[in-house]
């Protein structure tokens, strides 16, 4: 495997070959969910290529030089943001906005629910707080 038209490869496999260019068609990239970590979008080019060594009975290979590396195949994969199903959008924003939200709210209110407890313990314990009494 290399890069489309043996982008970065040594000059030996890339002059094995007529008509072979090779020029940065697209950069690989991966986007990553800031928060999740996992993939939400990316881009890769590769080419499959075979390495082509002569052998008795060949005719065929007689054309080609001994240990010649030939492309065989590009392939490029593409996954866009807008392409992802609505489904796992709304699992994404789920988790990434509304968890924390609740998960906020949660911490505060324990908070808060402690130091109400802890104030009305104190009150009863030292029996600063008495009821009306009715005449």
């Amino acid at each position: 495997m290399s890069l489309p038209h043996f982008y970065n490869a040594e000059d030996e496999i890339k002059t094995g070959v007529d008509g072979m260019k090779p020029h940065q068609v697209a950069d690989n990239y991966v986007l990553v969910h800031p928060t999740l970590g996992f993939a939400m979008g990316g881009r890769s080019s590769l080419q499959l290529n075979v390495q082509v060594q002569k052998s008795l009975g060949m005719s065929q290979l007689e054309m080609f030089e001994n240990d010649i590396i030939l492309p065989m195949a590009w392939v490029q994969m593409a996954l866009e943001e807008s392409d992802l199903p609505d489904a796992i959008t709304n699992s994404i924003y789920l988790v990434s906005l509304t968890v924390p939200t609740i998960e906020l709210c949660l911490k505060y209110g324990s908070i808060l629910g402690a130091i109400v407890t802890f104030v009305s313990i104190v009150i009863i314990v030292t029996g600063t707080w008495s009821p009306r009494k009715r005449r």
